[in-house]
């Protein structure tokens, strides 16, 4: 019946026309009997009798078939059905399918986004139509506190894992840090090493020459200053040192150069004297009375050379401490 109703909706179209069968019918042909559109040759109608099948599964549409988008009315020839509401593809609800709010919007997950690094953190997340403020559409960040975490990220040396993956600062290159607790930059070579991409507080890539007191920022390879205290020479993890009745550690040192010997700053007069070289009186500070430099931190009388009566000579000063390095 669905084949006869065609043919002659066809038959009446073309009548009504007036031009050529053939122009009328286009990819199907025309049968001269009945002057109707009919599926070529090695093809069959299909479910929808304005449509032909091939035999590669393709299909031919019949160019007088009425239009789908209408709804079906008493005066339509075609055998096109529109149930109201039942054909597959065909919504008549309000706008409201399963999982979407009134309006069509669906209900899509939110990550919270403390950083506001454009990842949120999973375990923190809301549903909703739109995303609330903080909340953002990507999850999977592993440091809500880090705008610099995310799971695309390149790893940089921070200490923090930077790419999400479980590790910080992998991959990255490497140096030797050694341990300086005194913040001088000189390392000591008494604690074991460690490797990282960069030296964290309290430690330092300067190796050799290592400090002498890795718990005297004033002693350190290369001082030029003078002390009149000891300090504590101790290295390694564990202090060796106490304070003694003096107030001062022992044992104790005076090497604050680090080169393995006390310096003293004042020196035996019978190793300097006072020179007059082109009207300059020169000469270094030394002892007056003393033959031997007094031991660091012992009280000494200090001497200058200057010009008096117009002759170079040495000045006593006032008693002071011998300071050492």
């Amino acid at each position: 019946m669905r084949s006869i109703a065609a043919s002659f909706f066809a038959a009446s179209l073309l009548a009504a026309c007036g031009g050529p069968p053939s122009d009328l019918c286009g990819e199907l042909v025309v049968d001269p009997e009945t002057d109707s559109c009919q599926c070529p040759e090695g093809t069959e109608r299909g479910d929808d009798v304005w449509t032909c099948v091939l035999p590669d599964g393709g299909t031919i549409r019949d160019p007088n078939a009425p239009d789908a988008s209408r709804d079906a009315g008493p005066d339509d020839a075609g055998p096109i059905e529109v149930d109201s509401g039942t054909d597959a593809g065909v919504d008549t609800d309000a706008g409201v399918d399963a999982g979407e709010p009134d309006g069509g919007c669906p209900d899509l997950v939110w990550y919270r986004d403390r950083d506001r690094d454009g990842f949120g953190v999973d375990d923190d997340s809301v549903t909703g139509c739109a995303a609330p403020d903080g909340y953002v559409a990507e999850g999977g960040d592993c440091d809500d506190e880090c705008t610099t975490c995310t799971p695309f990220a390149s790893e940089i040396c921070d200490e923090r894992d930077n790419d999400c993956d479980g590790t910080p600062d992998e991959g990255l290159p490497q140096v030797t840090c050694y341990r300086d607790r005194d913040g001088d930059g000189f390392g000591d070579e008494m604690t074991t090493p460690m490797m990282a991409c960069a030296c964290p507080d309290g430690w330092t890539q300067m190796g050799a020459p290592f400090d002498c007191g890795d718990r005297e920022a004033a002693a350190f390879p290369g001082q030029t200053e003078y002390f009149a205290r000891r300090y504590c020479p101790a290295n390694g993890p564990t202090t060796t040192c106490f304070i003694g009745s003096d107030g001062q550690p022992s044992p104790g040192s005076y090497d604050y150069n680090c080169d393995g010997r006390a310096n003293a700053r004042y020196r035996p007069a019978s190793a300097f004297g006072c020179g007059d070289s082109g009207g300059v009186c020169t000469g270094p500070i030394y002892w007056t009375r003393e033959q031997e430099a007094a031991t660091c931190g012992t009280t000494v009388r200090p001497a200058t050379c200057e010009r008096v009566a117009g002759v170079c000579t040495k000045v006593e000063a006032a008693p002071t401490t011998q300071t050492c390095r």
